[in-house]
């Protein structure tokens, strides 16, 4: 999860030889980015698992 543009956290990925996760959630894909909940309970979503263990107090709608 980052608040960071894709294409830049591809290219970092990239240049260091890593993989990208699985799951990834960027800040343009909600509508409320980091500090709001909202990237919170996507990448739980993503995941398939409640928000709450994502982040504690997050729930999904």
């Amino acid at each position: 999860m980052t608040s960071g543009a894709r294409d830049f956290l591809e290219a970092r990925f990239a240049a260091t030889g890593l993989a990208l996760p699985a799951v990834q959630v960027y800040g343009s894909d909600v509508h409320h980015p980091k500090p709001a909940p909202d990237c919170f309970a996507l990448a739980a979503s993503r995941l398939g698992v409640p928000a709450s263990r994502i982040a504690p107090g997050v729930r999904t709608a």
